[in-house]
């Protein structure tokens, strides 16, 4: 008798639990949490209706002048001995760094791009070394765009023989400004269309629910020059300086 109202006040316990886990997943799923966004618009997250949004791209582009200028020039020099093609090309180095310091370069706006120096060997078999070539390097920077041209035109004249490039680019405080001023467009170019759009289609936008973004900047590049082209005077025309924005919006909507 005693094992028998034990098995059968066990088998009741058990049938109570499963109701009670069957009941409280009932309970779970007839009432799902609903997140309330700034505007005060429930969102079905899980529902079967789920977000209603709409998606737009903006755009937006700055354009400036630039107002740094990069420009990458050196010394290449040959030599039957290492050590007098390293020498040749320091001397030579040293009068076109000083010449460009006298147009009112400071130190701080030289820096070295590369030093290398390299076996030159003969076209005859058995090929043997015939010399050795030193080439270095240098980037220079200023913020005086109108003297780019008399820059390279000095550094020749003192004895530079590669002109590699000049970059017309865009101080760290300016970069920053027209990057926030790009963004800020495409942000507003975004609202504007999710606005025609939402307009179209007769509903209201309450509020957004995802963004991204991207940046990129355009710069302007003149590439090296043939040191046969560089005259007095060489023009050089600094262009202008993009920066392109780019904001993906998710608005929701209702």
């Amino acid at each position: 008798m005693d094992v028998k109202r034990g098995y059968l006040l066990t088998t009741l316990f058990v049938l109570s639990l499963v109701v009670g886990i069957f009941a409280g997943y009932l309970i779970a799923n007839q009432q799902q949490l609903k997140p309330i966004n700034p505007s005060g618009v429930a969102l079905g997250l899980g529902s079967e209706e789920g977000l209603k949004t709409i998606v737009v791209t903006g755009e937006g582009v700055v354009t400036t002048e630039p107002d740094l200028v990069e420009l990458s020039l050196g010394v290449q020099t040959f030599a039957e001995s290492a050590e007098d093609a390293l020498r040749l090309n320091s001397e030579r180095m040293n009068k076109v760094v000083e010449s460009l310091k006298a147009l009112g370069l400071s130190e701080d706006d030289f820096k070295t791009g590369s030093l290398t120096l390299s076996p030159q060997y003969s076209r005859e078999e058995p090929h043997s070394i015939v010399g050795y070539r030193a080439t270095n390097t240098i980037i220079i920077k200023f913020t005086d765009l109108s003297m780019a041209g008399k820059v390279i035109d000095t550094a020749v004249s003192a004895g530079a023989n590669r002109v590699l490039g000049i970059y017309f680019k865009l101080s760290e405080e300016k970069a920053a400004e027209v990057k926030v001023e790009a963004l800020k467009l495409a942000a507003l170019d975004a609202k504007a269309k999710a606005e025609s759009i939402a307009s179209a289609l007769d509903v209201e936008i309450v509020g957004v629910y995802k963004v991204s973004e991207s940046y990129m900047p355009v710069y302007p590049v003149r590439g090296g020059f043939d040191i046969a082209e560089v005259k007095a005077e060489t023009p050089v025309f600094p262009g202008e300086v993009q920066g392109r924005a780019s904001v993906q919006v998710e608005f929701l909507i209702k």
